[in-house]
């Protein structure tokens, strides 16, 4: 068996966040829906997204959600729907995300969600103290607005100092920028 079969990724299931080695993710998959989210970005979707097509790096780049208590949990997380795969297109994901985005961010209407006008991209939004205390580590960068909420960008900063975990490089997507990203000076070393 290929050694890509041994890499573990973090895994919602059962009620609990396990480090899961990909054949048993695999055969989770196979006997219900599994959910990507990705750290670095803030986005959740589904395995199969082309945007996440080249693929994890290691166990701190995305975390995996079994069925409904899983996306239950991501959206809690602060993930929002990816604009490319479109969880939002199944039906249930609606039947789990119409309460826990109403709830969370206070919306009028659920599909207001999905409006990156109302709930723009930005993983400066995540619960970092709770991921960071799952992974144990940084996704290689962190993507955020061209001029990040300084509190929710303080907040992502002290979750980091208070766990002794590297901050990664902060910035935002920019096609024209080596690597596709431009770093942000947040004034902290």
């Amino acid at each position: 068996m290929s050694s890509e079969y041994n890499l573990r990724y973090w895994t919602h299931a059962h009620d609990a966040y396990q480090l899961l080695p990909l054949k048993e993710i695999i055969k989770l998959k196979s006997q219900t829906l599994l959910w990507s989210a990705r750290i670095g970005t803030g986005l959740l979707g589904l395995t199969d997204c082309s945007s996440g097509k080249r693929g994890p790096k290691n166990s701190a780049e995305i975390i995996l959600a079994i069925g409904s208590t899983g996306l239950a949990q991501l959206i809690k997380l602060g993930f929002i729907p990816c604009p490319t795969c479109r969880p939002d297109q199944l039906d249930t994901f609606w039947e789990i995300a119409t309460e826990m985005a109403r709830e969370k961010y206070r919306l009028q209407y659920p599909r207001d969600f999905t409006n990156k006008k109302i709930v723009g991209f930005d993983a400066l939004r995540l619960d970092w103290e709770t991921i960071l205390n799952i992974t144990k580590r940084p996704p290689s960068r962190i993507y955020t607005s061209p001029k990040p909420d300084q509190n929710l960008l303080s907040k992502t900063i002290d979750a980091f100092l208070a766990l002794s975990i590297p901050l990664p490089p902060i910035g935002f997507y920019n096609r024209t920028a080596p690597g596709n990203f431009t770093e942000i000076d947040i004034g902290h070393s």
